[in-house]
C-alpha cells in the first residue's frame, strides 16, 4: 500500500479482527475519538451505564475506519468479562514491569497491547463489582469504555479468572481500596466538554444547569439528583460526574460539598440511571426483535395508507408536531402478528440444504418447514451409540436425538414437508420388515430375529417398551398431529396419565430405562429414546397447552413456524428427494460400524463454550418477561452439541469414514441454525402460547391509542390509566419496557421539557401518522368496544 494517511488506520482496522469473537459478536461497542472520549457512531457522547448509545462491532469498525477513530468496548454489568489495564509508563521500573508481566502470565489469558502501545489489557472471565486501582494495576468489570487494539501480545482465549482473580481483587482492597470505596471512584476533574455542553443546552438539563428549578420540582435537593442523571451519561464517571455538577449553580451551595450528601445523591442517580438503562434495554430487545420483521414485511396496505398519508391536506402539520416530538420514521406496525425468520440453506450442511431448496422451489412450501424435518430425520438415522463427549471434566455425553414440531396454517404444508423428508425412512423401515419376514418364516421360534425398526407411530407407552427393546440404536417417532402425540401422553386409562407423562420427558435423555406396569410385570429397555416430528396449527397448539401441566414437556421441542405457500411455485425436486434418501441410507449403514465418541476441537471447544455462556446469560435476562421462554433456551446447549453431531455426520462425503474430531465451521453451522430455533422460539412463547407482557401492553396502548374517537397529539400516565385497562393493573416496571417499545417503533416521544414525575416525562407526543396507518385497527376496535358495551347494557357515549 502506497506511504500515507490511511496506512495505519487500515492496518489498525486489520488488527481489530484479533479481538476475541465472543467479544465481537455483543453490541457493546462505541468509537474511542482521540481525546479517548466515547462516542457513538452518530457524534453524540456515549455513556458506559446507557446501552442505547452502543453499537454493534461490525458498524462501529466501519464508522471509526472512515474517520480515523479507535474503538472500544463497554463494560457492563450483564457481561461475563472482566479487564486488567496495566499502565506501563517510561520510567517504570523493572522490578514493577516484572510483576506487571507475571500478571499476564498467571492469567494466560487474551491479552493486547494499549493504545500506548506501552501498556496491556488483559480480558478475563469474572465479575469484581466496583473497580479497583492500585500501583499501576486498574480492574474494571462494569461502567467502563475499555480502548481496545487487536494489537495481540498473547493470543489466547479469554479464561475464566476464577480464585486467582479473586485473589488479585482481595489484595487490592486493602486500605487503598477501601478509602476508594468511600470515596467516588473515577478522574477527579469536571468534564469541561460535558460543562460546556449543559451550559448551551436549551432543555431541561441547560435550565438545571443554570440553576432554573423553582416550580418543577419540590426541593433543590431533587432538582441536584435530576441534574446528576442528567449529567452521568454525559460523563465517564460517578466522580467525573460530580466535579460537573460542580461547576453549576445548584452544584454551588456548601451542602454539595459534604460528603454524605455527594454520596447519597451519587449513588441514588446512579440507581436510577442503571435501573432507566435496564428498562431501555429491555424494551428495545423486544423491539429489534419484534419489530425488525414488521419492517421487512410491509403489505401492499400499508404502503397504500403511507401513499394516502403522504398526500393528505394536513400533510405539512402533522410534518411540523412530527418534527417537534422527535419522530424521524414512518411508526412501524406492533399490532401485526410476529414472524420470524426463515431457517436458512446455509445454516444446515450441503446435502439438507439442497433437498429443502428443491422442495420449496417445486411445492412453494415454506422451506423452514422441510429443512427442520430434514435435521430430525437424520438425527434419528444415527446410531444413539455415537456419542459426542461435550465436556470431558464432567462426562457430559449426548447422543443424536432431536424433538421438533412444525406449527403453521391449515395451508402450510406441514404435512407433506414432513413426509418429503421422511418417506425414505419409511421405505427404509418397510424393507427391513421384509427382510425380517424372510428371515422368521421357516426359523424355530428360538431362532428367529428380532425386527429391526427404524421409526414407529404407535403413541402408547407399552407399543414403544416394545419396539424399543428391540431396538437399542433408536428410532423416530413419526405423527403428523401434535395433539394425538398429546393425547397419548395424558392417557389416563387404569390412572397412569402421571406415569406416563414421566416416561415420556425421560424419552428425550435416552439411556436405561425400567418400565414398571402391573399387568406386564417390570420391563427394562436398554436405551429408552426417540426422536419426534410432529405438526399442529397455531391456535390448536395454543388450546391443547392450556391443559398441560407446565413439566417442560413442550420446551423439549424445537419449534418450526411456517409461512404460508408461494402459489405460483415451479420446480422439480425429484433429483435432489432421491439423493436425500440415499444420504439417509448411507448414515443409517455408516453408523452401524462407526459407534463411539467424538469431540469437539479445540477451537471448536471454545466457540461451544462462548455459545454456551450466551445462552445462559439470555435465559437469565428472559427468565423475568417470559418463563417458557427462558426455560426453553435452558435446553439450547444440549440442543446444540446435538445438532453439531447430525451436521458433522450428515457433512462427510459419501464413501469416507466420519472422524472423531468436530470441527470448528461445524459447530459455527450449529450455532446459526440454533440462533434460528431461537427466534422461532420466541414467536410460539411470546405470540403463539402466550405473548411477552410488555409487548402485549404496548399492543393495549397502541389500541387505545389508535382507537381515540380523534386523532390525539399527546398522551401522559394518566391518560394511559385511563384509557387502557392493561396499563392501570400493571407494574410501573413492565409499564416503562411496554412504552419503551413504543418509543423505539415511533409511536411516542418523550416531552423533554417540563417536570417529570419518579422518572416519567409529563407527557409523550403521539406520531400523527398512526391515526393514518392504522385507521383501519382503530375503527375496528372502536366497533368491538361498542359491541362490548351493548352486550353489557352499557348505553353510555
Amino acid at each position: 500500500m502506497p506511504e500515507g494517511a490511511e496506512g495505519p488506520q487500515v492496518a489498525a482496522q486489520n488488527a481489530w479482527l484479533n479481538l476475541p469473537l465472543e467479544m465481537r459478536e455483543r453490541k457493546q461497542w462505541a468509537l474511542a475519538a482521540h481525546d479517548k472520549s466515547p462516542m457513538t457512531v452518530d457524534g453524540r457522547r456515549a455513556s458506559s451505564i446507557d446501552p442505547s448509545t452502543w453499537s454493534d462491532f461490525e458498524t462501529v469498525c466501519q464508522t471509526a475506519a472512515a474517520r480515523g477513530y479507535g474503538i472500544g468496548y463497554m463494560l457492563y454489568a450483564a457481561d461475563p468479562f472482566t479487564c486488567i489495564d496495566i499502565d506501563v509508563k517510561d520510567d517504570t521500573p523493572p522490578e514493577q514491569m516484572q510483576r506487571f508481566l507475571s500478571i499476564v502470565d498467571t492469567f494466560d489469558s487474551y491479552t493486547e497491547h494499549s493504545r500506548s502501545g506501552r501498556g496491556f489489557h488483559v480480558w478475563l472471565r469474572g465479575k469484581i463489582g466496583d473497580g479497583k486501582r492500585r500501583d499501576g494495576v486498574e480492574v474494571y468489570s462494569q461502567t467502563r469504555f475499555m480502548i481496545c487494539t487487536g494489537n495481540v501480545l498473547r493470543a489466547r482465549p479469554i479464561a475464566e479468572g476464577g480464585e486467582a482473580l479473586t485473589n488479585m481483587v482481595s489484595q487490592m482492597s486493602g486500605e487503598a481500596g477501601r478509602r476508594a470505596k468511600i470515596e467516588l471512584w473515577g478522574d477527579d476533574t469536571p468534564d469541561w466538554s460535558a460543562a460546556d455542553l449543559a451550559a448551551n443546552d436549551s432543555g431541561e438539563l441547560g435550565r438545571l444547569f443554570k440553576g432554573d428549578w423553582q416550580g418543577r420540582y419540590e426541593s433543590q435537593s431533587e432538582a441536584d439528583l435530576a441534574l446528576c442523571k442528567l449529567l452521568l451519561p454525559l460523563t465517564d464517571s460517578p466522580l467525573e460526574c460530580w466535579r460537573t455538577f460542580q461547576l453549576s449553580e445548584l452544584g454551588k451551595r456548601d451542602k454539595a460539598k459534604r460528603p454524605h450528601y455527594v454520596r447519597s445523591t451519587m449513588g441514588t442517580a446512579m440507581q436510577h440511571c442503571a435501573n432507566d438503562a435496564c428498562h431501555r434495554e429491555r424494551g428495545a430487545s423486544f423491539a429489534d426483535a419484534i419489530l425488525t420483521n414488521h419492517d421487512q414485511r410491509a403489505t401492499e396496505g400499508d404502503k397504500t395508507t403511507v401513499a394516502s398519508v403522504e398526500g393528505h391536506p394536513d400533510e405539512a402539520e402533522r410534518s411540523s408536531n412530527a418534527g417537534e416530538a422527535g419522530f424521524s420514521a414512518k411508526p412501524r406496525n406492533v399490532l401485526r402478528r410476529i414472524d420470524p425468520p426463515r431457517y436458512s440453506f446455509e445454516d444446515v450442511p450441503p446435502c439438507i440444504g439442497e433437498f429443502a431448496f428443491c422442495y420449496s422451489q417445486a411445492t412453494g412450501l415454506d422451506q423452514s418447514g422441510a429443512i427442520v424435518s430434514a435435521v430430525v430425520a437424520a438425527a434419528s438415522v444415527i446410531s444413539d451409540d455415537v456419542k459426542l463427549t461435550v465436556r470431558q471434566q464432567s462426562e457430559w455425553q449426548v447422543s443424536a436425538r432431536l424433538w421438533a414440531f412444525l406449527c403453521g396454517s391449515p395451508a402450510a404444508g406441514k404435512s407433506p414437508s414432513i413426509r418429503a423428508a421422511t418417506d425414505p425412512i419409511k421405505r427404509m423401515h418397510e424393507a427391513e420388515v421384509r427382510n425380517w419376514q424372510n428371515a422368521i418364516k421357516d426359523a424355530p421360534p428360538e431362532d428367529q430375529p428380532t425386527l429391526r425398526a427404524l421409526y414407529t407411530s404407535d403413541t402408547t407407552i407399552a407399543a414403544l417398551s416394545d419396539a424399543l427393546m428391540n431396538n437399542p440404536r433408536g428410532m423416530l417417532m413419526l405423527t403428523e398431529e401434535f395433539s394425538s402425540l398429546i393425547g397419548a401422553i395424558d392417557s389416563a386409562d387404569r390412572g397412569e396419565a402421571a406415569k406416563n407423562r414421566g416416561d415420556w420427558l425421560r424419552l428425550r435423555d435416552g439411556g436405561g430405562r425400567q418400565i414398571l406396569r402391573v399387568t406386564r410385570g417390570p420391563v427394562y429397555v436398554s436405551n429408552w429414546g426417540v426422536s419426534i416430528l410432529a405438526a399442529c396449527t397455531p391456535s390448536g397448539l395454543a388450546k391443547q397447552m392450556k391443559h398441560m401441566p407446565e413439566d417442560g414437556l413442550i420446551q423439549r421441542f424445537i419449534p418450526c413456524v411456517m409461512a404460508n405457500p408461494d402459489l405460483d411455485a415451479n420446480g422439480d425436486a425429484r433429483a435432489a428427494m432421491a439423493a436425500w434418501g440415499q444420504k439417509l441410507d448411507w448414515v443409517f449403514r455408516q453408523t452401524e460400524y462407526f459407534a463411539g465418541h467424538l469431540a469437539f476441537t479445540s477451537d471448536a471447544q471454545a466457540m461451544f463454550n462462548a455459545e454456551e455462556r450466551a445462552i445462559k446469560e439470555l435465559v437469565i435476562s428472559s427468565d423475568d418477561f417470559s418463563p417458557g421462554y427462558a426455560a426453553h433456551l435452558g435446553k439450547h446447549p444440549g440442543m446444540l452439541a446435538e445438532v453439531a453431531l447430525v451436521f458433522h455426520l450428515f457433512s462427510t462425503q459419501d464413501g469416507q469414514v466420519p472422524t472423531n474430531a468436530i470441527s470448528e465451521a461445524t459447530v459455527a453451522c450449529a450455532i446459526r441454525f440454533m440462533r434460528t430455533v431461537r427466534r422461532h422460539a420466541y414467536t410460539l412463547y411470546s405470540s403463539i402460547l402466550s405473548a411477552a407482557p410488555s409487548f402485549e401492553l404496548a399492543q393495549a396502548i397502541a389500541r387505545s391509542i389508535v382507537a381515540s374517537e380523534q386523532p390525539i397529539t399527546t398522551v401522559g400516565r394518566d391518560w394511559m390509566t385511563q384509557h387502557c385497562q392493561g396499563f392501570k393493573k400493571a407494574e410501573d416496571k413492565l409499564r416503562r419496557e411496554a412504552v419503551q417499545i413504543l418509543e423505539d417503533a415511533d409511536w411516542l416521544s418523550p416531552e423533554t421539557s417540563g417536570r417529570r414525575y419518579s422518572g416519567w416525562p409529563k407527557q409523550f407526543f403521539v406520531n400523527q401518522q398512526v391515526f393514518q396507518i392504522f385507521a383501519r385497527e382503530g375503527e375496528l376496535w372502536r366497533a368491538r368496544r361498542a359491541a362490548v358495551r351493548d352486550a353489557i347494557g352499557d348505553t353510555e357515549q
